[in-house]
């Protein structure tokens, strides 16, 4: 399930002098001057040149407030209410102590949330290994999380480094590490716009309310850029094919992907069997969005379900990988190790499928996904454009008529060389 990261209301900072808040609710600010349980004489919150709100001990003088929509907490918070746009910019907190009637003061700087993107879900292999696309923006599950549990305190870490925190009011602040992350409603960790530094283990911890004894989990991230690695430890399935070269427009399914799985994230890839790491041709994400890689644009397209559309093919020999990420975590992988031919040619070995133009290849239903063991083969059935019979090549239909022609040519003269030496003969 989509959680979007609007629903989170609470302020978030980055530092104690820079703060993110949403729009549309109240809202505090904490004054960076103010050290908690500290007895003061004087306080003072101004943005610009405006005095905000003015707390001011009874013996001293009253309190102040510039308009309804502020007022000031008993921990010295600046309260705005119907928090918007036009509350972003720097405030500046002034404390006077008691104990030694010396000013301090500070700087807040105060960011309107308004273009929170959205985002997709993480790819999972295991419920701790998960993949993301590189310059997509992406949720990734905190693992401790319990999904309605009342928690005090959640954080994630990348390494050892603190990358954001939810804090429940009465224990701390929310706090991000930079505009790179964000904790969504369901304290998943949100990386936007993913790059390769991204890659590596991350931390999430839950302090629940309830009891209080903390619960940690970790994931493991894998950046998708233009390579997909090859996975030890997912179910395979392969088979062989042969296409003539110069032939365009064929569709193939990905035999890894059940019918019951059109929601799930396919990828496309190019490799050999000498390395571990594929070149990536597109993706069609859960969410329904399709796309192909720069450097295979025109070349190929994904289709809504998943497939994948050969429009041209130049290379002698290729294998196709296609990697299915399911609703669950999970990853499947298959591959098809397709040889090109030149039109005409018997080649063809006796576990391959020949593949007549503007076919869609299709893995037969009672071949796959039966039990959990890994396939060693799998069938392949071929269906054809509804619209027209199998089109044979007209090259081929030339090269047919022109033996005949010479053929039955030969034939003739034979048969008239036959007839002269009869004739001499005799």
């Amino acid at each position: 399930m989509k959680i979007e990261a609007r629903n989170v209301k609470l302020p978030t900072y980055l530092s104690p002098n820079e703060v993110v808040l949403p729009r549309g609710h109240t809202q505090h600010i904490r004054c960076p001057s103010y050290i908690k349980g500290e007895r003061v004489s004087l306080v003072f919150w101004f943005k610009g040149e405006q005095l905000l709100a003015r707390y001011t001990h009874p013996k001293v003088g009253s309190s102040y407030a510039w308009s309804d929509r502020y007022r000031m907490s008993y921990s010295h918070d600046l309260v705005i209410s119907h928090f918007d746009l036009q509350d972003q910019g720097e405030y500046v907190c002034s404390v006077v102590p008691s104990a030694t009637g010396l000013q301090r003061r500070q700087l807040v700087s105060v960011t309107v949330l308004t273009d929170v993107p959205s985002f997709k879900e993480a790819m999972y292999n295991t419920t701790s290994d998960a993949y993301v696309q590189r310059n997509k923006t992406y949720h990734i599950q905190c693992p401790s999380y319990r999904e309605g549990e009342s928690v005090s305190l959640v954080f994630w870490f990348k390494g050892g480094q603190l990358i954001t925190r939810f804090a429940n009011p009465a224990v701390g602040t929310n706090f991000i590490s930079s505009r790179h992350y964000w904790m969504s409603s369901s304290h998943g960790l949100v990386i936007n716009r993913v790059q390769a530094a991204d890659d590596g283990d991350y931390m999430c911890g839950v302090v629940p309310t309830a009891t209080g004894v903390q619960r940690k989990g970790s994931v493991r991230v894998t950046v998708l850029g233009p390579k997909f690695p090859i996975v030890d430890d997912a179910l395979y399935v392969n088979t062989g094919l042969i296409l003539e070269r110069g032939q365009g427009h064929v569709t193939m399914t990905c035999p890894a992907l059940r019918m019951d799985q059109q929601a799930a994230t396919v990828y496309w890839s190019l490799g050999n069997e000498e390395t571990m790491d594929t070149s990536i041709i597109g993706v069609k994400f859960s969410d329904g969005e399709a796309m192909v890689s720069d450097d295979y644009r025109g070349d190929y397209n994904i289709t809504d379900g998943g497939s994948l559309v050969l429009n041209t093919l130049d290379m002698p020999t290729s294998r196709f990988w296609c990697h299915v990420f399911t609703d669950q975590p999970g990853l499947f992988c298959a591959y098809y190790d397709i040889t090109k031919t030149v039109p005409c040619s018997t080649t063809e070995s006796a576990t391959s499928g020949k593949v007549g133009r503007s076919d869609e290849i299709i893995p037969q239903e009672s071949d796959i996904f039966q039990g959990k063991a890994p396939y060693d083969s799998i069938a392949l059935s071929t269906a054809k454009l509804p619209d027209g019979p199998y089109i044979v090549p007209v090259a081929c239909l030339l090269t047919v008529l022109i033996m005949f022609i010479l053929v039955k040519g030969d034939i003739r003269n034979e048969d008239a060389e036959s007839g002269m030496q009869t004739q001499g003969n005799k």
